[in-house]
């Protein structure tokens, strides 16, 4: 699959990558801000792994987290600062 070469790794292109199948989940949501659950299921459906993004209003991604909890810190974090700055 991988061949090492010095410093470099090269990925095999023949090599068939399967789809991830991704569950998609709004958490919480504010001033444009949201906490998306995204978990990734095996063939059966069932969740492998959970993490959850913060997304900003245009809707990329501003930060990545292994737990609610961080992930909620940081949506507040992001929330009250963007209040701030309306107010001023």
């Amino acid at each position: 699959m991988f061949e090492s070469t010095n410093a470099f790794v090269v990925c095999d292109p023949f090599v068939q990558l399967e789809p991830i199948m991704r569950n998609r989940k709004i958490r919480a949501s504010s001033s444009g801000f949201n906490v998306i659950q995204v978990s990734e299921l095996d063939d059966e459906g069932n969740p492998k792994r959970t993490t959850y993004e913060v997304t900003e209003p245009d809707g990329s991604v501003a930060g990545l987290f292994g737990s609610l909890k961080e992930a909620d810190d940081f949506f507040k974090m992001l929330c009250r600062l963007s209040s701030q700055n309306f107010a001023t």
